[in-house]
């Protein structure tokens, strides 16, 4: 073996690679008798216990005393359960539904569960257990190496691809090192390789994959994959070494292409010798034959493949050079992937592609396939499109407009294959294009839509579902299609109950875009002016404040409100907030600070409407609304953006004595409000929420990423107070001294240069002087890192701080 390659900063170079943390940690080692003790406590297995080897998980080979063999994995503590699990039901579902195919099976515990979560004496981080058959066979790499085999490689992984395709699960959408749409991330891992053509060769590939390759993905057949299907994964018949007897490791499956999955599995299979471009074609073909490919596929493959040979390389060298004692088991497949991306260097993508269609005989397409949308890189052009076609009342974010064309998760993706992290879109509250979410839309959409004057379940459904997690008092729930909408019917109903007129907001407050509802969201800008019926209060600024004071002075600022409507013959109607004071600036402490002002206002006849558009659906990790921090029941309570997860579904839920005078004098109908599809896009976000703890996930990450944030303050004195719960964070900027910019003017500054490196966030606030930060809920501690680490870079850069 040639020496390790060595460099000083291992794990700075590893730190756009998702789940880095994971990958490049040291093994994790059980001891024999504390594996042993588990078995016998949990499974009730006794026999002779060895250890087999792994990359990062602890594995057992058990004997049992009637000659059974069985396989122990304890999974690494840096492993969440939720990936774990993904492995499990991925195996209880093949189980079900691919009996024949030769994957391990679970083995029960005593208690009949697929799998444990179990800790250690002496350790604080729980791990997965499970137990599973043991499969005979030979390993495939010493095993004889035969055409026949290939193809029966290809034929096993399209029928397992074919029985994976319909399940679906939270962690799929989870960012995975050895991902190949991650493939581009891995580039800086490469400046261990010391060889400068070799490094000059995988750069390629990955530069190519990035910008020729990445694009097209999101058109392409996505679902769970294997995703490591190398040799040393499969085992097969030492009497018949041709046939595949068993595939092993589900342990990188990851929603993704399906294409994917043959791009891995064949850059292992290309002939060691002789015609390569001839054994990458007959394996193909015998996928296909399983599994029909399209050309838009067959298109991508070669690029595909040498993305997977180029992070193999990186991948492996730098975890080898981090773990020398485990290198030769980490760089066994380096060598030989060195040599086939020199092999396929060769080779045009053209006659590849053509050769593959030949293969498979499909036409040949005459231009390849073509992003969603068909999308320009002239950003020029395209604004001036826009400006043409929609007119100059739109507004679009940042210096430089940026041009999406996907979404998965956290992340977000333009024309040119770069993706951006997203830390302020909480409209895809469950992250972009959450599988779960899409295919609820799509299967009801093939089904019925309609409107709410039919009967039909799904409304009904939804809204005993929604209802739960309010208090007991909210007793009805009307849904709309928009929050505007939302908190203009919340405000008609108001009216009706109190026989009022007037409207208390906050200083800075949004609220919606119909004309009572902008009339009263002064953040619209300085022109947009307030409705007569609208009086304004401070914000509750704690900044300066004995926290008890909080209360009192917002409290004050609303009686102040309520005597200026009676000085023209006015009563309050409602006082209506956003609970979290989002446009104000991001306001959450102390908690309980509204109930006063709320007692303030019902003793002048007046409601509560909780605008939860903002801090709603678990935002807030504390709650799941905002109201609830502060120990209210609100009379209306109104919904929005988070509620479809970007489909355009909103609502309220409404004491019934509040609704009962609007509904006598009027009937409520909307065309779209509460429509089968909505409903069932409304219901799946809450599937996702409650399936994947997302509101503990809010305080959890919250908590951490508020952390990171304040602690900026000892680096950068521009970094003010840092407020928020949950995933709903404001980072007010200040001017510590006169020679810097305001801090309106560093923030948009900020913001930009955020944009440039590839965090997408926002200001907020009367001077648009806070950071305002609401991310997807499925954010995690390595999405918190990035964003914290690349503002603290940005906020190094002097010229940022440049006199006004």
């Amino acid at each position: 073996m040639s020496a390790l390659p060595t460099f000083e900063h291992a794990d700075a170079l590893a730190r756009d690679l998702p789940g880095a943390a994971l990958l490049g940690a040291d093994p994790a080692p059980v001891r024999l008798e504390d594996a042993a003790a588990l078995l016998a406590e949990h499974y009730g297995l006794r026999g002779d216990l060895s250890p087999l080897t792994g990359e990062r998980d602890a594995n057992f080979l058990l004997k049992t005393m009637d000659g059974q063999r069985r396989m122990l994995k304890l999974s690494h503590p840096l492993e969440t359960p939720l990936v774990a699990d993904f492995q499990t039901q991925a195996l209880l579902h093949l189980a079900r539904h691919a009996p024949n195919l030769p994957v391990q099976r679970l083995v029960p515990a005593r208690g009949g569960e697929p799998s444990l979560t179990v800790q250690l004496l002496g350790t604080t981080t729980p791990r997965v257990m499970r137990v599973f058959s043991y499969l005979e066979g030979q390993p495939m790499p010493q095993a004889p190496r035969s055409e026949a085999q290939r193809l029966n490689v290809a034929r096993s992984l399209a029928a397992l691809d074919s029985a994976l395709a319909h399940l679906e699960h939270p962690a799929g959408n989870k960012d995975l090192p050895w991902d190949i749409q991650q493939a581009h991330r891995a580039r800086s891992l490469l400046q261990a390789v010391t060889d400068p053509t070799r490094r000059t060769l995988a750069l390629a590939a990955l530069a190519d994959f990035e910008s020729e390759t990445l694009p097209r993905l999101q058109a392409l057949p996505r679902q769970p994959i294997h995703n490591d299907f190398n040799l040393y994964n499969l085992l097969v018949d030492p009497t018949q070494p041709e046939r595949v007897a068993g595939i092993l490791d589900l342990g990188d499956m990851v929603l993704a292409p399906r294409i994917n999955d043959l791009a891995v599995a064949a850059s292992y299979q290309l002939s060691d010798a002789g015609d390569a471009l001839r054994a990458l074609c007959s394996f193909v073909a015998a996928y296909h034959a399983v599994a029909p490919l399209s050309s838009a596929e067959l298109t991508v493959l070669p690029a595909m493949v040498r993305a997977r040979l180029a992070m193999v390389v990186a991948i492996s060298g730098w975890r080898a050079a981090r773990q020398p004692d485990n290198a030769d088991y980490l760089l066994r497949n380096n060598a030989i992937s060195w040599d086939r991306l020199h092999t396929m260097a060769g080779w045009t993508d053209a006659a590849v592609v053509a050769a593959l269609h030949q293969a498979c005989g499909l036409p040949l397409q005459t231009q390849g396939p073509q992003p969603m949308h068909s999308p320009t890189n002239d950003t020029t052009a395209l604004q001036a499109r826009r400006a043409r076609l929609l007119g100059p009342a739109y507004r679009l974010f940042y210096e430089e407009p940026l041009h999406l064309v996907r979404g998965e998760g956290v992340w977000l993706h333009d024309t040119q294959g770069k993706r951006y992290l997203d830390a302020y879109n909480n409209v895809a509250s469950v992250g972009h294009a959450h599988p779960h979410v899409v295919e609820a839309i799509a299967r009801q959409a093939r089904t019925l839509n309609t409107h709410t004057r039919y009967l039909h379940e799904g409304i009904l459904d939804y809204a005993e579902r929604l209802l739960s997690h309010m208090p007991p008092a909210l007793g009805h729930a009307m849904f709309t299609c928009s929050g505007s909408e939302a908190n203009d019917l919340a405000l008609r109903i108001a009216r009706a109950h109190t026989g009022a007129q007037g409207l208390i907001i906050t200083r800075y407050a949004y609220h919606g875009v119909t004309a009572p509802l902008a009339e009263a969201s002064p953040s619209l800008g300085a022109l947009m002016r307030l409705g007569h019926t609208v009086r304004t209060v401070p914000a509750p600024q704690p900044v300066g404040q004995d926290p008890a004071e909080v209360g009192r002075r917002f409290a004050h600022g609303v009686r102040e409100a309520i005597a200026e409507l009676a000085a023209v013959g006015m009563r309050p109607a409602a006082l209506l907030v956003d609970t979290v004071f989002s446009s104000d600036g991001v306001f959450t402490a102390p908690a309980g600070f509204l109930q006063e002002a709320v007692q303030a206002v019902r003793e002048a006849g007046g409601l509560l409407i909780a605008d939860e558009v903002q801090s709603g659906f678990g935002r807030t990790g504390e709650a799941f609304w905002g109201f609830e921090r502060h120990g209210l029941v609100p009379d209306i309570v109104t919904l929005g953006k988070p509620m479809g997860n970007g489909h355009p579904v909103a609502g309220l839920a409404v004491q019934p004595g509040v609704l009962a005078a609007f509904a006598a004098t009027c009937r409520y109908f909307n065309t779209f409000g509460g429509n089968p599809v909505s409903m069932a896009a409304a219901s799946a976000v809450l599937d996702v929420i409650e399936r994947e703890g997302l509101q503990a996930n809010a305080q959890v990450v919250g908590t951490y990423l508020h952390g990171r944030l304040a602690a900026l303050r000892q680096r950068h004195p521009q970094v003010g107070e840092v407020r928020g719960a949950g995933l709903f964070v404001g980072l007010a900027l200040v001017q510590p001294d006169a020679a810097g910019p305001p801090p309106g003017q560093l923030a948009a500054r900020v913001v930009n240069a955020l944009r440039q490196r590839g965090v997408l966030l926002s200001a907020t606030g009367p001077a648009a002087d806070t950071l305002k930060i609401r991310p997807p809920l499925v954010f995690q501690r390595e999405h918190a890192d990035l964003l914290a680490d690349t503002l603290d870079e940005v906020l190094a850069d002097p010229a940022l701080h440049r006199p006004a």
